[in-house]
């Protein structure tokens, strides 16, 4: 760096830049939080699976579940 064509305070400008950016890098991101689903979100879910196999039951074997 003694022999650089670039001034100090650019290559400080420069160097804190990088810095800066490799910071930002290793930083944890927002969207990667896992959030455990509410029970209403559960049970809801599974409602509805269920009432798909049902479904299906109805339309592939002609019986009559309800």
């Amino acid at each position: 760096m003694e022999n650089s064509n670039v001034p100090k305070k650019k290559m400080a400008a420069i160097m804190a830049a990088v810095a800066a950016y490799i910071q930002t890098e290793e930083e944890p991101k927002g969207y990667a939080k896992i959030i455990k689903p509410s029970v209403w979100t559960t049970s809801a879910r599974e409602h509805e699976m269920r009432k798909r196999v049902l479904m299906q039951l109805r339309t592939f074997t002609g019986t009559m579940y309800y």
